[in-house]
């Protein structure tokens, strides 16, 4: 069966990570995740709210469809979010781009699935 690819344009919670010898020290010393947690305990609620509900739809559709679907997380406000959100003339969020043609914006789950279900029959 044939794979697609959904670009996922929708606000994203923005940490900060650093090497993977450095995180595992931190994680030892338990300083990382606690820093990790203090910066996302900073955005509003409703922002880490909608990035919950977000993270639960994509879960959930990387389990229905399995391994045939990859997603791409992009931020509106990145330099490739700005370029998608044009080029695909989106103006609300999240926006869904499956194949790099069909656009679903907004959070209608059931639309979503019909689109990433035609996509991969190859419409």
């Amino acid at each position: 069966m044939p794979s697609v690819r959904v670009t996922v344009v929708a606000n994203t919670l923005v940490t900060y990570g650093h090497c993977a010898h450095c995180e595992a020290m931190f994680a030892q010393v338990g300083v990382g995740q606690a820093a990790r947690q203090s910066i996302a305990e900073e955005y509003p609620a409703e922002l880490t709210a909608e990035y919950a509900r977000l993270w639960d739809m994509l879960e959930a559709l990387a389990s229905d469809f399995g391994g045939n679907v990859r997603f791409e997380l992009v931020d509106p406000q990145s330099l490739g979010g700005v370029w998608l959100s044009l080029r695909h003339r989106v103006r609300r969020y999240p926006a869904f781009i499956i194949g790099g043609r069909a656009t679903v914006i907004g959070w209608d789950e059931g639309r979503l699935r019909a689109a990433i279900a035609h996509s991969l029959k190859g419409g």
